[in-house]
Parts: structure tokens; C-alpha cells; sequence
């Protein structure tokens, strides 16, 4: 079973993003996992679950911060992304980084360390969509999707894979002092 954490945008937000993404009929990212941005990818995030301890460490000392999700971008012309570029998301990261301490070929695999770049995944070829497509996207992206829209990020959000390339929340992790562990989810998103 595989892993990552990540941040959640606020519910709205949230709805306005699947509802664009499921405009085009052959878009499966949906299926994958909920709209989000990656803060720790799986490297290090085994299935026993040793390093959760030491993720719960790092965010108790880490307090809420904004979040500004910018604008629309491409990584080659095989995924569109909304950009963030946020000092305590890359903080956020390396602390996350050492607290696992994951093995260098997994690091690159993933992106992680200088080669994590802060997005939200609004479409890619991988998951059904055409380089055509993804133009498209793009073009009408900044009509139905607020730009430079700001948001509080209180919490990171554990997912696990339940099934191939299939992820669902596993719990949240509340940043700061003084805050429990909510719930475990076992249901599939």
C-alpha cells in the first residue's frame, strides 16, 4: 500500500475544480485522487506506518499558513497544473523530507527535495487526456477556476492507495499544537 500527504483546497474550491475537470468526458484524474497539492509524495511512506509518528512531530511544530494558488502552468505538454509558490509549503517539504528520510533514487523518482514543484493537477495525458486537450484546458481554465485565490491551510490530508493508482483519504493531520488526529476514512473517494 502506498502513501502521500498533501493539502486539500477549501470545499469549494474543491467542487469548481472536478466540475471543470469533468467536462472532458475522458479526464480519469478524478479517479485517481481528489483534487490536491502534494506536499510529501510516497518515497519513505511505507506500509507499516513507521514514519507517521515522525510526521505528527514536524507538524505539531508547524502552525497554519496561507496558501495562494497563482496560475495555470505546463510541465512539458503532458500535465496542467495551477502553480503555487509558497516559502512555508517548500519549508514544509524539507521538514517532511527529513523526518522520513526516504532513499535518494526514491527521491528523484518522486520529485522530492530541489525537484519538488508546488501544483495542482488539473489534467495530464497519463490519466486519458490529449496534448489537444490539455490546450484546451487551458484556454478556458481562468473563466470557471479563480486565479490567485488564497486559502488557510490548517491541516494536511494522508492518502493511501486502496487500489492501483487509486487514492482515498486516510486521516488528516491537524498542524500545530494541542491538535488530535482525526478519524481514520476508509472510504474511497
Amino acid at each position: 500500500m502506498k502513501y502521500f500527504i498533501a493539502i486539500v483546497p477549501p470545499a469549494k474550491l474543491m467542487n469548481q475544480i472536478i466540475q471543470f475537470q469533468r467536462k472532458w468526458e475522458n479526464n480519469r484524474i478524478q479517479h485517481v485522487a481528489e483534487p490536491h497539492i502534494t506536499v510529501k509524495a510516497q518515497s519513505g511512506l511505507t506500509e507499516d506506518l513507521n514514519w507517521l509518528e515522525s510526521i505528527r512531530n514536524v507538524l505539531v511544530d508547524v502552525e497554519g499558513f496561507d496558501l495562494t494558488l497563482k496560475e495555470p502552468r505546463f510541465f512539458s505538454n503532458a500535465v496542467l497544473y495551477i502553480h503555487s509558490d509558497s516559502e512555508e509549503l517548500d519549508y514544509l517539504h524539507r521538514r517532511l523530507m527529513n523526518a522520513v528520510s526516504p532513499a535518494t533514487e526514491e527521491r528523484l523518482m518522486y520529485m522530492e527535495d530541489d525537484r519538488f514543484i508546488q501544483h495542482l493537477t488539473i489534467g495530464q495525458t497519463r490519466w486519458g487526456l490529449t496534448e489537444k486537450e490539455l490546450r484546451e484546458m487551458r484556454e478556458q481554465i481562468e473563466g470557471e477556476i479563480p486565479m490567485n485565490i488564497t486559502f488557510r491551510v490548517n491541516y494536511l490530508r494522508v492518502y493511501h492507495e486502496v487500489e492501483e493508482n487509486v487514492y482515498c483519504k486516510y486521516l488528516d493531520l491537524p498542524l500545530g499544537r494541542g491538535q488530535e488526529l482525526t478519524q481514520l476514512s476508509k472510504e474511497k473517494i
